[in-house]
């Protein structure tokens, strides 16, 4: 690429990419540690970390998950295609939710939910009345983590009782310089750390059940997209997934799942 293509190099680009690559999900999946990613593809990756949430949370026919956060809905919409649960989706992004409602009917699943514009932090109080047995967030409220306290009490609030299920899929760093990483995150803030995060729950009303490191398995995915990238752009001057595999293999970021519940 040519320094002029720098401004061409635009989100749609980066939109486009992950169509290509992951077939309408937006993150990296779970995937083997040790399989080869000439034999792995980001969908089959994204794929499996929607039957592990599946199969951990119980979600059945007869669950209604509320997913805070949702982007463009892949997931919410797996869940549901799988399963046959109903189930609602949040974002600030008009454009996201719109692409959201096209895959629910595209995937048969427009019956069984909605996605409606909300901020984390601020759910409105017609979503919260809902009946929930799972209240997610999927790899989304890093996006938010100065805020994070407000966030955890909301989710609170969307809870029906101590039988929600709380699921939370997140970054957080392990070190204090995350060093390139944050080019590729673009993030306006400091990364909460693991500890942080904890600490913000012990004062909320959601008590942590336990949580699971499940960084090794996206490493897989990273390797993937950049292998993919390369080909795009051979010198990876501005295609930035490379700083986050480096910081992900060398344990300055990890990503986590916690699972709680209402005290």
């Amino acid at each position: 690429m040519t320094s002029s293509a720098t401004a061409n190099y635009n989100n749609r680009q980066i939109n486009e990419l992950w169509d290509d690559l992951a077939e309408g999900y937006f993150n990296l999946g779970r995937a083997d540690p040790d399989a080869k990613i000439t034999k792995t593809t980001l969908k089959d990756a994204n794929d499996n970390m929607v039957q592990f949430i599946i199969n951990k949370l119980q979600i059945s026919e007869d669950s209604h998950i509320l997913d805070l956060g949702c982007g463009m809905g892949m997931y919410t919409v797996q869940i549901a295609a799988r399963t046959g649960c109903q189930y609602i989706g949040t974002d600030i992004n008009e454009a996201y939710l719109k692409k959201a409602e096209l895959l629910a009917q595209q995937h048969g699943v427009a019956d069984k939910g909605k996605f409606l514009y909300a901020s984390f932090g601020a759910t409105p109080e017609d979503i919260k009345k809902e009946a929930y047995t799972h209240v997610i967030s999927l790899g989304a409220i890093y996006h938010a983590h100065p805020i994070l306290k407000e966030i955890l009490h909301d989710m609170a609030e969307c809870c029906s009782g101590p039988s929600t299920k709380v699921f939370i899929w997140d970054f957080v760093r392990s070190a204090a310089d995350i060093g390139r990483a944050n080019i590729h995150l673009k993030l306006p803030h400091v990364l909460a750390t693991k500890e942080e995060v904890m600490e913000c729950m012990k004062s909320s009303p959601l008590e942590l059940i336990s949580y699971e490191d499940l960084t090794q398995f996206i490493i897989p995915g990273y390797k993937i997209i950049v292998k993919e990238c390369a080909k795009r752009d051979p010198e990876m001057k501005f295609l930035t997934f490379d700083y986050s595999r480096e910081a992900f293999e060398t344990g300055k970021l990890a990503y986590l799942v916690y699972y709680c519940k209402l005290r």
